[in-house]
């Protein structure tokens, strides 16, 4: 099995693909990254690397499911952690009208039919 450093591949790959006219709303539209993470308990290691590399900022959405540890404290405890900044984060980027802007929402795929999550960052 090949693994992937997904931070690795978001910046070699998806930053660097040919996007559409930033002029032309239509084409803009169909050039939006949207990144579904449920990655079982290794959020803290994944996200904690899209954050630091910059990674995160060439994603316009990053839907997460966040796992606590029952037998893990010092983890669950992380993941919380981890999980408010990326929250803060991403509220400061936009409330500062920053440049790279990073969008990070708490996703929980077992109970997706009630959320009433807008896409509304990927228009």
């Amino acid at each position: 099995m090949t693994k992937l450093r997904l931070s690795s591949f978001i910046l070699d790959t998806v930053a660097k693909r040919r996007r559409p006219s930033q002029e032309n709303e239509e084409e803009r539209a169909g050039g939006r990254v949207l990144l579904k993470l449920d990655v079982e308990g290794a959020e803290v290691e994944v996200v904690a690397d899209l954050l630091a590399t910059g990674a995160a900022s060439k994603v316009d959405r990053m839907l997460v499911e966040w796992h606590e540890d029952p037998e893990d404290e010092d983890r669950s405890r992380h993941a919380r952690g981890l999980k408010r900044a990326a929250e803060t984060l991403s509220y400061l980027t936009r409330k500062l009208g920053l440049e790279e802007t990073v969008d990070v929402v708490a996703f929980d795929d077992e109970t997706y039919y009630d959320q009433q999550l807008s896409l509304s960052g990927c228009d």
